[in-house]
């Protein structure tokens, strides 16, 4: 059974968090324009077939690069640390000024989903005795390839691709970013984007 859980906050927000907030908003709406996100995930799946007598195969099946881009260029706001929008920085506004324990279940349980959005703890992939990560795998693919060129960390992404397959270290990536995604919309359809457009509306008046 799926328990719902009220928080009210409109009252105790400031002005600079609500301009955070409305932020928020704004790149949820930019993020649920991009064709992966309507799609509900688009054409991403991946599988690993294990045979004793032969070689580990990874089965991917990708959107196309342009769809990539324009996902992971509209997920980044929630994921780099020195953006507003951070996620983890807007469910910290959000305690800030719940205290009801049944809501800080609540936020605990979102932050837990967000930094387990790779596989959900379903099934753990290690590379050189390290656990990959969401985190692990959005700091590789940012920073070296999609927004910056980090030497030292294009070199550990080349090397896990050389042992996994790059479509399928791309595919934990877009599995980790939409997994990422849903906890934010949990958020924003839960109640934010109502919030939001109501306090600027009765401002404008």
């Amino acid at each position: 059974m799926v328990q719902k859980v009220h928080i009210h906050i409109s009252s105790f927000l400031d002005n600079n968090e609500w301009e955070i907030l409305e932020k928020f908003c704004g790149k949820c709406t930019r993020l649920l324009a991009t064709k992966l996100a309507r799609e509900g995930g688009g054409n991403i799946r991946g599988k690993i077939t294990f045979d004793v007598q032969n070689p580990t195969y990874f089965e991917v099946n990708l959107p196309p690069e342009e769809q990539i881009v324009e996902f992971l260029t509209a997920f980044r706001f929630f994921y780099q640390q020195k953006e507003p929008t951070h996620f983890p920085k807007i469910l910290n506004i959000v305690g800030k000024h719940a205290t009801h324990s049944n809501v800080k279940i609540a936020l605990k349980g979102l932050k837990k989903q967000w930094g387990n959005s790779l596989f959900n703890n379903t099934m753990e992939i290690t590379h050189n005795d390290t656990p990959v990560t969401s985190s692990h795998l959005f700091n590789l693919w940012f920073n070296a390839y999609y927004f910056h060129s980090d030497p030292d960390k294009m070199r550990e992404l080349e090397n896990m691709m050389a042992v996994m397959s790059e479509s399928f270290v791309k595919y934990m990536l877009l599995k980790a970013a939409y997994g990422a995604t849903n906890v934010i919309f949990k958020l924003y359809n839960g109640g934010f984007q109502k919030m939001v457009t109501e306090h600027y509306s009765s401002s404008s008046v």
